[in-house]
């Protein structure tokens, strides 16, 4: 659906889709006897669903100064169709790929936080119970997805005169991340010698104390090899994508140097993020895993623009 309001003042998309995916490969289990744990085929289907409407403004049109602005927002829904082989789940790392769930939602341990007594790390087993050994702890569908609930950007674009300025912001919600990094810089013991995070300083010291964190025991993690609900987070995240500042010589200007014209600018990309993630980058990849993964760069550039 695409319509204007208000002499095209006012425009806007609103689309519907639900698509479906078939013969995905995918990694299918298979007998030990056969020499391999699994088979890549084309075995998996996945439905898409949701909607995405864009929105768009002029704010002020007159003769020195335009003002417009741009909305867009998309909403999906995943769900696993079909694995493939007979099955009906599949655990894949930190996700179990099950048919009517998400297709990256975590299947994860649930952590129970620290025993005040001794310090050790505690999880809840099938029946609900405490317990301090991850061996028998129970990993559980957590609801929690790469997914995003929504995402989309918004951008502003102001010109005055010879004077113009973009703004973007792009925004994501509701995907969660599961921070791979913490078994080095959370390590509770375990890389001593490595860069630590603040957040081992809630950490277990004494009897009694309410802590975040198992005791730190040199050359020993407590939790190391533990897939739980402590290591993951919410990637929730608002970004500066994109700023940029220009003016525009005239033309009459530009044209006593053999130009048609000549515009200077100065650039920022990713200059400013607004997220509860305490991890290098909430904008992660589709997986949602963040695995030493290399940061989105914040630049600044100076550039000219010149017409011939």
């Amino acid at each position: 659906l695409d319509f204007s309001l208000f002499n095209s003042r006012f425009t806007a998309t609103v689309e519907r889709y639900n698509r479906r995916t078939t013969d995905l490969l995918f990694n299918v289990p298979v007998s030990r006897l056969t020499g391999f744990n699994s088979v890549l085929t084309n075995a998996a289907s996945i439905e898409n669903r949701g909607w995405e409407v864009t929105v768009g403004t002029v704010n002020v049109n007159s003769q020195d100064f335009r003002w417009t602005s741009s909305f867009n927002i998309a909403l999906n829904k995943n769900e696993v169709l079909e694995i493939g082989g007979g099955q009906t789940e599949v655990i894949d790392g930190t996700k179990k790929r099950t048919i009517g769930h998400d297709w990256s939602e975590y299947y994860l341990a649930e952590y129970a936080g620290v025993n005040p007594a001794n310090g050790v790390p505690l999880w809840y087993d099938e029946n609900g119970n405490v317990v301090d050994e991850y061996a028998a702890a129970l990993r559980v569908m957590t609801g929690k997805s790469a997914t995003p609930s929504f995402f989309g950007g918004f951008s502003n674009n102001i010109s005055f005169r010879g004077f113009d300025l973009s703004v973007l912001f792009s925004y994501s919600y509701g995907a969660y991340i599961y921070d791979n990094f913490a078994f080095v810089y959370e390590s509770n013991g375990g890389f001593m010698g490595e860069n630590q995070k603040r957040t081992q300083l809630n950490r277990w010291q004494k009897p009694g104390d309410i802590a975040q964190f198992p005791k730190r025991l040199n050359g020993t993690d407590l939790r190391g090899g533990a897939v739980d609900t402590q290591d993951l987070q919410d990637g929730s995240f608002i970004r500066l994508r994109n700023l940029q500042f220009g003016y525009t010589l005239p033309s009459t200007l530009a044209s006593r140097v053999s130009l048609r014209s000549l515009r200077l600018y100065v650039m920022g990309t990713n200059l400013a993020t607004f997220s509860e993630f305490d991890g290098l980058d909430p904008e992660q990849l589709v997986n949602g895993v963040d695995s030493f993964n290399f940061p989105n760069p914040r630049t600044i550039s100076v550039g000219v623009d010149l017409g011939f």
